[in-house]
């Protein structure tokens, strides 16, 4: 049996609100490196656990994220518009969350 008009609806509704977490990380050192070369995102949280001192580079602007802060970038399209890089030349593994 097919669904009715108002659970449509409702699905509809649902669907519109559900997103699509992933989550990712790479490893940076003194020179900016992409979260990656190629993967569709609306929404990026860059988490600092690193221990040391982390620059996010979006448009051309650097962004300061001190050790254990987590970052929230929104209306992005694509990964590959997200730099980061450690603010000494030690080599760190940053992780993020992104969402479609």
């Amino acid at each position: 049996m097919g669904l009715t008009n108002l659970e449509q609806l409702v699905q509809s509704i649902f669907k519109s609100f559900t997103t699509r977490a992933f989550n990712g990380s790479v490893t940076t050192g003194a020179s900016y490196v992409a979260l990656a070369t190629d993967a569709p995102a609306r929404l990026v949280y860059v988490s600092n656990t690193t221990g040391e001192i982390l620059y996010v580079r979006l448009d051309g602007k650097d962004i300061y994220l001190p050790d254990g802060a987590i970052f929230p970038i929104n209306n992005i399209s694509n990964l590959n518009t997200v730099f980061v890089k450690t603010a000494a030349s030690a080599v760190a593994t940053v992780t993020f969350r992104y969402e479609l």
